[in-house]
């Protein structure tokens, strides 16, 4: 702590969801004396984390919900790029709940599951939903079972492109979920896109297969330079659990 040229990553356990939401990346206590810091949020979780599927490519699963003014399009677009790198993209857009449960369950797993659409959460930051749909909002609790069997095949990452998000970073680390990157407050369209590309687009930079058995270390990194370069402002999360 006496070098401040040194990279120094500050990680916030909080329960607290007031505290949660708080910009603590403008904390000038630690940005004057160390401006190398980075702060994150954690979720502790339970259990131990699984290993990652092992099939030699990237395997991505990318649900596309409810997309009432806001252009999913553009975020399967980005998606898709990642099949350049020899991954395999299963696409669902607007499933009913049978047919998304019953991808989840598919045997061979996925490395990445992504959601793209709208979610909210509960005030204190319990509980998270994502609509799937025009008629279907689930919590991450109606559907913990087929998530359960997809952890336990080997999720390593779970993106939620969508609003309001600490609600589900808070129960699937309940589920060992390894790592999930949610939206604390509702952002615009326009930024969620942008947040999307850049961090898909670091991972082409690589291999993407590859990579998720370096994290977290690649994707703190791949999210500060989005953070702090591009976005202009912070609105991400990285919740983690160890």
């Amino acid at each position: 702590m006496q070098n401040s040229e040194s990279e120094i990553r500050v990680f916030l356990d909080a329960k607290n969801p007031k505290l949660r939401r708080l910009p603590w990346q403008e904390w000038g206590l630690l940005a004057s004396r160390f401006p190398q810091a980075e702060i994150a949020m954690r979720v502790r979780g339970k259990g131990a984390l699984k290993p990652s599927p092992n099939h030699g490519k990237l395997r991505v699963l990318l649900v596309v919900g409810k997309s009432a003014g806001i252009n999913t399009d553009l975020d399967v677009e980005i998606v898709r790029k990642l099949q350049t790198k020899g991954a395999e993209i299963i696409c669902l857009k607007q499933p009913n709940r049978e047919k998304f449960a019953n991808t989840l369950r598919e045997e061979l797993g996925y490395h990445i599951f992504i959601f793209s659409g709208h979610s909210r959460s509960e005030e204190d930051g319990t509980i998270g939903w994502i609509s799937l749909n025009d008629r279907d909002e689930l919590s991450i609790d109606e559907f913990k079972n087929s998530l359960r069997y997809v952890i336990d095949k080997g999720l390593q990452l779970a993106i939620f492109n969508s609003c309001d998000g600490l609600g589900l970073a808070s129960q699937l680390a309940q589920l060992s979920l390894p790592r999930s990157i949610v939206m604390r407050e509702p952002i615009p369209d326009e930024v969620a896109v942008k947040f999307l590309e850049y961090f898909l687009r670091s991972l082409l930079k690589i291999n993407p297969y590859l990579v998720l058995f370096m994290l977290p270390e690649n994707v703190w990194n791949i999210l500060n330079l989005i953070i702090q370069e591009q976005c202009g402002y912070q609105q991400y999360v990285f919740e983690s659990q160890h």
